[in-house]
């Protein structure tokens, strides 16, 4: 049974400026629309590692037109484990969020501590619920897991003390944007040290029936035409996928030779952590084409490349993560053409089944 089986309610960042953030997902995304609550008044009997305190800050809550909410958590005086990811992470993916009733909660935050995973805070929100996030940042790594129990009957929805409408405060191209997103976030990509070791913890904790391994690298047929920064590169990454049909999909990353966005610009500057969503389909090159004269124009760079499998795919991270909150968004291409089910010597370096992890025969 995993530790979490209750589907994934909003994505919780940590960021320096909300007006500013919101801006970036209105124009890229169009999430205009952000209801502000003000947490100090409502936040009461908050414990972080154990001691009693006191914080406050601002929650922009928007809701993507794909149905994907997003949380940014806006700091303020007082102990928290936001202004402690803050000082570490500056912005980025603070947790991945769950509601749960009382008995779903108390089982995932025994089995999550048995895992090694403490609670690392907790606190009533007035009105809505009760919030406790456990420390999962080296079991999963680099981000928490956050379990809030609504109050009975109730849902979780913050009071809204401002409204950002930001619709018609910024101008695309005719005909282009937002980005496309046809399939909502297909996953979270976190870059870590050790994937192998991380595979058996998501496994534990999500249930993840199967991981599909593969060591993508400079070579004809497996990573091809990559690119860091702008500039041509050879190098390799250790990577495991959830199943394509995932309900929470993850992409566990571990740069190994050679320079790439993953260790230079992530891992070596804030440790590990989800470093990507990928969510943004490409129609064809073209389409790719037409976006990336837009994003350019906006400030978004690509910061890595390639194409995967003989030209089947195409890729390209965006370095969203001034506009988004330390976050860098995949787009990714598939060609309509190939068919992959007569694909041969494609397939992943091998497969994990979880069974492997009980201590059965995959």
């Amino acid at each position: 049974m995993p530790a979490i089986s209750a589907p994934l309610h909003h994505v919780g960042l940590v960021v320096r400026d909300i007006e500013t953030i919101a801006r970036g997902y209105a124009e890229l995304f169009d999430i205009n629309i952000w209801h502000i609550a003000h947490t100090e008044p409502l936040l009461t009997r908050a414990v972080v590692r154990g001691e009693r305190t006191t914080f406050g800050g601002r929650v922009a809550v928007g809701t993507a037109p794909w149905g994907s909410t997003f949380w940014l958590i806006e700091p303020a005086e007082g102990r928290s484990t936001y202004k402690d990811f803050q000082a570490t992470n500056g912005q980025g993916i603070h947790h991945l969020a769950f509601t749960m009733d009382d008995a779903a909660a108390d089982g995932a935050i025994a089995a999550l501590a048995s895992l090694n995973a403490p609670v690392a805070q907790e606190y009533d929100l007035d009105g809505v619920g009760s919030v406790v996030e456990v420390d999962t940042r080296s079991l999963l790594g680099g981000f928490y897991i956050q379990i809030i129990r609504p109050l009975a009957g109730g849902t979780v929805t913050l009071p809204a003390d401002e409204e950002l409408d930001l619709a018609g405060t910024y101008a695309r191209p005719a005909g282009v944007g937002p980005l496309p997103v046809p399939n909502g976030i297909q996953h979270f990509g976190v870059v870590v040290r050790d994937m192998v070791a991380r595979t058996e913890s998501y496994t534990r904790v999500f249930g993840v029936p199967e991981w599909s391994v593969q060591n993508w690298r400079t070579e004809e047929g497996s990573l091809e035409n990559p690119t860091f920064d702008g500039r041509p590169v050879e190098h390799e990454y250790f990577a495991a996928t959830t199943p394509f049909d995932s309900a929470l999909g993850f992409e566990i990353v571990q740069p190994t030779l050679g320079p790439s966005d993953y260790k230079e610009n992530f891992l070596n500057v804030v440790g590990e952590g989800i470093h990507h969503l990928n969510l943004v389909g490409l129609a064809g090159h073209e389409h790719w084409l037409t976006l990336r004269s837009w994003l350019t124009a906006t400030g978004v760079d690509v910061c890595m490349s390639g194409t995967l499998g003989g030209g089947i795919a195409e890729f390209y991270y965006l370095d969203t993560r001034k506009r988004l909150g330390g976050l860098a968004v995949e787009c990714f291409g598939l060609d309509p053409s190939v068919d992959l089910t007569t694909m041969e010597g494609k397939g992943p370096y091998y497969r994990i089944g979880s069974a492997v992890f009980d201590g059965q025969e995959a």
